[in-house]
């Protein structure tokens, strides 16, 4: 092993020369340190070099244990000219101090972690250390690990529609309109150049660390801090917490990072690593913001319809909502909201469909037998009210003439070519419009015949079979209400 002594002769009336050995060891220093002589028992905090002290006696090779959680590596060698050694610690050594012969050498470490060889030497003669003592203080240690970003915004456009619009209502109908949602990614945009990263508080200490807050500047800027808990922050010994810092900067100008504590309230000093943030770093990387979208709808339960990213491309949410009932006749427009939020930043766009219609003030609008056989109580379409009107208050439970049955149950059974249940499909939709305000001045005489004939017969009577005159005149009736439920006499069909 190649060695240099570099020695330094000592003021006063000592006859002692010290010297540092330098060898060629890895990952340690081999640059000469300043050097003092005291005597043998002075103490690291009388010299100046920290609180704490720790002293190995007759050091030998090997790991020491510092407290529960740091070491020090202690490399001795004994040639046949000189006594030189090396340490490594995990804690920052601010001075050494090797003794023998009552004297004690001082070497200021200032703070390193590792040392280059030192050999002590008295009247020129190379002396065995009885005792090497290590200078420390306890420290809070702060660590920021900074990477420059360019930031993107992903671009998103967003479109409503439905295949619903000049609609016309009955008083008290409801009518379900379907409608779309398309959300689709766009062309991402500069939106700014920021620096963030992790924060790394460290306890070296086996007592733990309290503090207020974590302030980090970078430049001039101040960033904001996030730190897990709420304040005030409790750091155990030996233990380590990740904040994270963010700050948007106006260009890509080399930036210090610098990192302290509010408020710390424990007794060990704080280290500082100050580091620099740059955009010709290696790491600096681009961040697409919002690269999701979430979708919602004003007329949808609970509003949320769902997520979008990019990386799906387009996508489109379809649902029903319905339309009236209306209270009162007139024109109408019914307003629909879908909007977007970013991800990342909140930000979005919103997109309103507008449905008009008319509920009609004097002639009304039929509806056909199938919306009223599914809009009563027994659904499964939304109620319409014009069912509580039938006399007696039963709604679609209400008795139908001669038919040993319900309106209700009349509307669902198949004709199947009878004669009987065509004429009063047809008859109980024409009567629930009439209820319902639909002009009836075109069908007045069909209605007429039409309830005579079912206030005489049943579904089985032989006057509705085959080539009988009354049967003739029910079809004859059913077919002009039926032309009428379906607006094609009459004020006109409502929309269903």
């Amino acid at each position: 092993m190649r060695k240099t002594a570099l020695c330094s002769a000592v003021l006063g009336s000592l006859s002692v020369t010290a010297c540092v050995e330098t060898a060629s060891e890895p990952d340690v220093s081999t640059e000469a340190q300043e050097i003092t002589i005291v005597p043998a028992g002075t103490s690291c905090s009388a010299l100046g070099y920290g609180a704490q002290e720790f002293r190995i006696d007759y050091p030998v090779d090997g790991q020491y244990a510092i407290d529960a959680a740091n070491s020090l590596l202690f490399r001795y060698y004994d040639e046949t000219e000189t006594i030189f050694f090396y340490t490594q610690s995990t804690l920052r050594i601010n001075a050494v101090m090797v003794t023998a012969a009552g004297q004690s050498a001082v070497w200021d470490t200032n703070g390193s972690n590792g040392w280059p060889s030192l050999g002590l030497y008295l009247n020129g003669v190379a002396q065995q250390p009885e005792s090497v003592s290590f200078c420390f203080d306890y420290e809070l240690f702060l660590n920021p690990n900074a990477y420059a970003h360019y930031g993107q915004s992903q671009g998103w456009s967003l479109a409503k529609s439905s295949t619903t619009n000049n609609l016309l209502l009955s008083l008290a109908q409801t009518y379900v309109a379907e409608y779309s949602v398309t959300v689709t990614p766009r062309t991402a945009t500069p939106q700014s150049l920021f620096i963030e990263g992790p924060v790394f508080v460290n306890n070296r200490a086996p007592q733990a660390a309290t503090f207020t807050a974590v302030t980090v500047k970078v430049g001039e800027l101040d960033a904001t801090v996030t730190c897990p808990g709420t304040a005030p922050y409790t750091v155990p010994a030996f233990t380590t917490m990740t904040c994270e810092f963010h700050v948007d900067v106006p260009d890509t100008s080399d930036r210090l990072v610098y990192v302290d504590v509010v408020g710390k309230t424990s007794t060990q000093l704080v280290g500082r690593s100050v580091e620099t943030a740059s955009f010709a770093d290696h790491t600096t990387s681009t961040h697409l913001f919002d690269r999701c979208v979430r979708v919602y709808d004003d007329h949808v339960a609970g509003e949320f319809l769902g997520t979008v990213c990019a990386a799906d491309g387009a996508k489109t949410f379809t649902y029903s909502a319905p339309v009236g009932p209306f209270a009162a006749c007139g024109p109408f427009e019914v307003e629909n909201t879908a909007w977007i939020e970013g991800i990342d930043s909140g930000n979005g766009d919103s997109a309103t469909y507008a449905i008009a219609g008319d509920v009609p003030c004097t002639l009304g609008c039929t509806l056909t037998p199938g919306y009223w056989k599914t809009h009563s109580t027994f659904g499964p379409a939304p109620y319409d009210s014009v069912w509580a009107s039938l006399p007696g208050g039963l709604g679609a439970e209400t008795p139908f003439f001669l038919s040993g049955t319900t309106y209700y149950r009349v509307l669902w059974t198949p004709t199947q070519g009878n004669a009987y249940y065509t004429l009063a499909r047809a008859y109980i939709a024409a009567e629930l419009n009439k209820l319902d305000g639909a002009d009836t001045r075109a069908i007045s005489s069909a209605l007429t015949q039409a309830k005579a004939i079912l206030q005489a017969y049943g579904p089985a009577d032989p006057a509705l079979g085959k080539k009988t005159l009354t049967r003739t005149q029910a079809l004859a009736a059913a077919s002009t209400l039926d032309d009428y439920n379906n607006g094609r006499i009459g004020p006109g069909h409502c929309d269903e």
